[in-house]
C-alpha cells in the first residue's frame, strides 16, 4: 500500500484528489494538508511515502516545505504539483530533491501513474519533458541509477549500448555511426528495446534504464 499525503490550499482540489486516489486499492491518503507548514507537522507523526506538494501556499510554500522534506525525511518521496510547466520549472525542483513534476491540469491517472512510478521507480517524468533534460540529471548526478547488477535478460549488449547513448543526446544517424551499424538497424533496435522495456517512448525508456542500473558510468 502506497500511503500518500497532499499539500494543496485550495481544500476543494485537495479534497477531490484525495478521494479519487482513496479509491485505488494500492494506495492510502494518510495526510492531507493546507500548507507546507502543517504538511510538515502532521509528517513528524505520519509518515508517507509519496508527497504531492503544491508550490504555491499561504504560510509556508512548496519550495520551503521541500527542502524541509529533503532535510528531515529523505526517505519520502516528493512530486511537485504546479500550475507551471517547463524544463526550467522541472530542473530546478529536480535539483532540489523531487522525484517528480507535474502540471495541475493532467488527466486524474497521470497522478496516480506518477505515484505508482515513483514507488517503483525512484522518479516521474511528464510526456512534455524533454530526454536531454533526463540525460542532463543523470549526468550531473542529480538523477542516480536505483539498482545495479546483471543487465535484465531480455536487453542484449547492443541493445544495452543503444540506450546508454540515448543519454550522450545522440541521433539515430550518430548511434549508427558510432556502433558501426545501419541507420535502420539503430531504428528496429530502438523499437525492440521500447516494446520490451514496455515504454511508450523514450522518455520511459530512459527511467527503465535509470531503474536497472544501465545509464552510462561517467
Amino acid at each position: 500500500m502506497i500511503q500518500v499525503a497532499i499539500a494543496e490550499d485550495h481544500t476543494v482540489f485537495r479534497e477531490l484528489l484525495s478521494d479519487s486516489l482513496q479509491k485505488k486499492k494500492d494506495m492510502e491518503v494518510i495526510i492531507g494538508a493546507s500548507n507546507g507548514s502543517d504538511l510538515i507537522a502532521q509528517m513528524r507523526t505520519n509518515l508517507p511515502d509519496i508527497v504531492l506538494l503544491d508550490l504555491h501556499m499561504p504560510i509556508m510554500d512548496g519550495t520551503a516545505a521541500l527542502e524541509i522534506i529533503r532535510s528531515e525525511f529523505p526517505k519520502v518521496h516528493v512530486i511537485i504539483l504546479s500550475l507551471q510547466y517547463s524544463d526550467i520549472h522541472v530542473r530546478k525542483y529536480m535539483k532540489l530533491g523531487a522525484r517528480g513534476y507535474l502540471c495541475k491540469d493532467v488527466e486524474f491517472e497521470k497522478v496516480v501513474n506518477a505515484i505508482r512510478d515513483v514507488d517503483s521507480m525512484g522518479y516521474y517524468f511528464y510526456d512534455k519533458v524533454s530526454p536531454d533534460l533526463i540525460a542532463e540529471l543523470v549526468e550531473d548526478k542529480t538523477i542516480a541509477p536505483e539498482s545495479k547488477g546483471r543487465p535484465p535478460e531480455e536487453l542484449t549488449t547492443r541493445k544495452i549500448e543503444i540506450i546508454q547513448q540515448l543519454f550522450e543526446q545522440l541521433t539515430n544517424q550518430e548511434i549508427a555511426e558510432n556502433l558501426n551499424i545501419s541507420v535502420r538497424t539503430v531504428h528496429n533496435h530502438r523499437i525492440n528495446i521500447t516494446r520490451k522495456t514496455g515504454s511508450k517512448n523514450v522518455v520511459g525508456v530512459m527511467l527503465y534504464a535509470i531503474k536497472h542500473g544501465l545509464t552510462p558510468v561517467k
